[in-house]
């Protein structure tokens, strides 16, 4: 995982490639596969040898050049043939079409649609990990114009926040495993809150981002995990989204509520905040305003069943 998250970093980009940021173009395409362009090629084999003295990068096209920063490493041979697949794709064209909003709490919040993808193509009996992370579209904030119902932009970009990566509760599994299901993210949550220590993936609200899945090798004990790069990276361009407190597109509301079977009313909300919602709901519709010590829960009270006796309550003469 440490190898893996340093190559991230190293082979990393800031924002997305400008081709996939056309809207019209990408819509078209279930998984960008971006080995080719920033993550190494497939024309080598996993090297068994001691770890060199040198950590440069190997150059997968010139053997004899010297090795030179930025050059990419070869992928690992039991990535080559990994593809992808996004689940539930209809619904997320529906979204996308509208322009997906994604809501964002300080306790955080779970994505809808969720995120799930099937893969193919993994060595049946190696062991891989699934990871996803968010990327900023573009250096842009966004705000909503109700007169036009389209999203305009706002101005530069908020800082971004430390790169925080969701990793598939149970990794690492064989890709046996992995590819028998259906594989879904459905434990992540999204976060607007900057101090976070909950592990939730810290996004701006009024910002567009792009989440990635990444499928990582890996790699066993006598390998030289140095050597190349040992995970795969997929995207799906249907399902960027606009990171908001509240939604902002009345269409997407309503589309939400007929499809996230969760969804109750004009409320999509988990357990824990529907309550809250509701209270500060009909506050503003009475022009009052709630203090957050004097929101008060009341159940009805529960009508105690008296207790019966296995034993009997009368003395029997013998």
């Amino acid at each position: 995982m440490y190898v893996f998250w340093n190559q991230l970093k190293e082979s990393d980009i800031l924002f997305l490639p400008a081709s996939l940021e056309k809207t019209s173009a990408a819509r078209h395409l279930t998984s960008v596969d971006l080995q080719d362009s920033s993550y190494g090629q497939c024309n080598q084999p996993p090297p068994l040898t001691p770890p060199s003295s040198t950590l440069s990068p190997q150059s997968s096209n010139s053997e004899n050049e010297d090795n030179e920063p930025g050059e990419k490493k070869p992928l690992h041979s039991k990535l080559c043939g990994v593809t992808a697949s996004l689940e539930l794709k209809q619904l997320w064209d529906e979204f996308n079409e509208l322009g997906t909003e994604m809501i964002v709490t300080k306790a955080g919040r779970r994505m809808f649609p969720t995120m799930q993808a099937r893969l193919f193509g993994l060595d049946p009996n190696s062991d891989y990990m699934l990871v996803v992370d968010f990327v900023p579209v573009d250096d842009k904030r966004y705000r909503y114009a109700f007169h036009s119902s389209s999203w305009v932009v706002a101005g530069r970009a908020d800082p971004v926040s430390p790169p925080r990566i969701h990793v598939h509760p149970e990794s690492p599994a064989k890709g046996s495993q992995w590819m028998k299901q259906v594989i879904s993210f459905d434990k992540l949550k999204l976060t607007n809150n900057q101090m976070d220590d909950n592990g939730h993936i810290i996004l701006n609200s009024m910002h567009r981002y792009q989440p990635r899945v990444h499928v990582v090798y890996v790699n066993p004990r006598h390998e030289d995990a140095t050597k190349t790069e040992n995970f795969r990276t997929f995207i799906f361009p249907e399902t960027r989204f606009t990171a908001v407190t509240a939604y902002q597109n009345h269409r997407i509301t309503q589309l939400k509520i007929a499809s996230n079977p969760f969804a109750k009313g004009f409320r999509d909300c988990d357990t824990d905040e529907c309550s809250v919602d509701v209270m500060n709901s009909m506050s503003g519709n009475n022009n009052q305003s709630i203090g957050s010590g004097s929101l008060k829960v009341t159940q009805k009270p529960v009508a105690s069943t008296p207790k019966v006796s296995p034993y009997p309550t009368q003395n029997h003469k013998k």
